[in-house]
């Protein structure tokens, strides 16, 4: 598996964002299940648009950051 380069705060930030989806995903229940689905989604979503934006590219390994 590739290793990637990226700060500690978007690391702490990707952990926390699929920390909160599985907690989501947790408490589906058969009552529930369409409302907490699309904020699972939505909370996806965001989390990859802020990737997206705010990461500048991979670098293949630590001296590339210099």
């Amino acid at each position: 598996m590739e290793e990637y380069v990226i700060t500690d705060e978007l690391r702490d930030y990707i952990i926390k964002w699929f920390k909160n989806i599985a907690e989501e995903a947790d408490t589906l229940t058969t009552g529930n299940v369409s409302h907490n689905k699309a904020m699972i989604k939505g909370m996806a979503a965001r989390s990859a648009e802020f990737v997206e934006k705010y990461s500048v590219g991979i670098a293949d390994s630590a001296s590339d950051l210099k």
